[in-house]
């Protein structure tokens, strides 16, 4: 996983905040969960991970982990205006009311569905095939034989048996 942003850009966001927690917990902690947390959040309509230069990618990131740290370090009611800004700059790039921006001139990224049905789980290239893996002994187990077969197809190899 990506971290987006650093401790300097961090401290250098919210100067105030240096004096109460240290470069150790930022950059070990905070940073790290916060940066997995945006990519929970944005998986649905961006490829994930985000390249070193998204600039909203880095603050959503920043200002997750002050959250974060205020959650533990003062009351919650006294955070919602900041989560409910945090929710609400999700919920805009997620709809396309906003857009990632780069460091660089690069064009503004704007959301696309990664799967055909956001709400469900995303699914691997063999999810319509039954699964032959069970709670039999490791010697009775076996794989499926059209799932091979339709792999090597799919790169070209020819298989022993087939027609």
């Amino acid at each position: 996983m990506a971290v987006y942003g650093d401790v300097a850009g961090f401290f250098g966001r919210y100067p105030a905040i240096s004096t109460k927690i240290t470069s150790l917990e930022v950059s070990s902690a905070y940073l790290p969960s916060a940066s997995e947390w945006v990519e929970r959040r944005l998986a649905a309509g961006f490829v994930l991970p985000f390249s070193a230069n998204n600039a909203t990618a880095r603050e959503l990131t920043y200002t997750r982990a002050l959250l974060t740290h205020r959650l533990r370090t003062v009351s919650a009611e006294d955070s919602e205006e900041l989560r409910g800004d945090l929710l609400a700059d999700i919920e805009a790039l997620l709809t396309g009311q906003a857009a990632m921006t780069m460091d660089s001139s690069a064009a503004p990224i704007f959301a696309t569905p990664q799967f055909a049905q956001p709400a469900q789980q995303a699914f691997g290239t063999h999810a319509n095939y039954p699964t032959t893996f069970s709670v039999d002994e490791p010697e009775l187990q076996r794989v499926d034989p059209n799932m091979l077969i339709a792999e090597e197809r799919a790169r070209g190899l020819t298989t022993v048996g087939s027609v």
